[in-house]
């Protein structure tokens, strides 16, 4: 592990706790400029983040909206 990698782990709890995390769910609203300039404002403006820290898979949930985007390693799902 490389110096920089070391001090955020530890940091945040060291590699112990880290190991002890299986999952983690974020409610969030990610807005901007960007999305804006690509046509498609608000695509991310009430979404839940839900990551398997052990799966390395993470799912994107469109608050209020029949769609689900889940990421898992190199492959790409999407359900609507």
């Amino acid at each position: 592990m490389n110096d920089l990698l070391e001090s955020a782990v530890a940091a945040h709890g060291g590699l112990n706790r880290w190991n002890q995390l299986t999952s983690l769910t974020v409610d969030a609203s990610i807005t901007g400029a960007l999305w804006h300039v690509k046509g498609i404002p608000d695509v991310l403006e009430d979404v839940r983040l839900a990551a398997d820290t052990k799966r390395q898979r993470l799912a994107i949930d469109f608050v209020g909206q029949d769609k689900r985007s889940v990421r898992a390693l190199s492959r790409r799902y999407r359900a609507q």
